[in-house]
């Protein structure tokens, strides 16, 4: 997929981590450290029902640099700001101060990075 808007970014570009946290209520996230976060903005295919969520974001210039699949999204690498693509219904995108969270209302799926580690490292 590929999605335009705006011309070329020129400029040198930080690159944007997603990091697995859990919450105090032990939901699992996503964080992505963000100097200037914007909006997030929905974007959806009609004819296939896709959506895609962007977050835009003020100077400097910030990317993902590598396409990642989890088990509720997909996210995209950018020139500028973040692209996700949820697969469940009630994945959130949220703008904090400084940071961009993705979300769902029970928390996410994700794997225990501790024992995928081990398990890795076993087999």
């Amino acid at each position: 997929m590929t999605a335009r808007i705006g011309d070329m970014v020129t400029a040198e570009a930080e690159a944007l981590k997603l990091k697995r946290r859990i919450s105090p209520e032990k939901h699992r996230y996503f964080s992505i450290d963000m100097a200037r976060p914007s909006h997030v903005y929905w974007l959806r295919d009609d004819e296939i029902g896709d959506r895609v969520g962007l977050v835009t974001s003020y100077p400097p210039v910030v990317q993902l640099t590598k396409p990642q699949n989890f088990v509720e999204f997909s996210s995209f690498g950018t020139a500028h700001g973040i692209a996700i693509t949820p697969k469940s219904d009630d994945v959130e995108i949220r703008v904090g101060f400084q940071e961009v969270v993705i979300s769902r209302g029970g928390g996410l799926h994700l794997s225990d990075k501790e024992n995928f580690v081990k398990r890795s490292a076993v087999e």
